[in-house]
């Protein structure tokens, strides 16, 4: 298991003892299902991080840009601009600890962003 949230929910499942084997049964499937999204979500990340560390060439940039604007259908552009923006906000939240010069930057411009926005510009309507 690699969701902390799904790892959590199964010491809270194992520390009581009033469920039924199906209710575990059936909690432990559901488990399974959430990290399993998890686990996609984080390698789809880390497939970003290896493709922006490689992207030395701005034509490879605008061929990713160009995909996204002029070949992805609207509604999925609608939901990956949703993704992005969950993102920066949840860049806007990053403690001062956790950032040095390599992404001070981009926590302060997303920081920046989120009080511009307020609490709307992280949700983005699915139509």
């Amino acid at each position: 298991m690699n969701d902390p949230h799904v790892q959590q929910r199964i010491r809270e499942l194992l520390a009581h003892t009033d469920y039924s084997q199906d209710e575990v049964d059936r909690e432990a499937e559901a488990l399974r299902a959430q990290d399993q999204r998890y686990t996609k979500g984080a390698k789809l990340a880390q497939d970003l991080s290896n493709m922006v560390n490689s992207m030395a060439h701005d034509d490879e940039i605008r061929g990713f840009i160009d995909e996204l604007n002029q070949r992805t259908h609207r509604t999925l552009q609608q939901s990956a601009f949703g993704v992005v923006m969950r993102w920066i906000y949840s860049l806007a939240d990053i403690p001062d600890r956790w950032t040095d010069l390599r992404n001070k930057h981009t926590v302060e411009t997303a920081r920046k962003i989120k009080e511009l926005l307020g609490p709307y510009g992280a949700g983005t309507p699915l139509i």
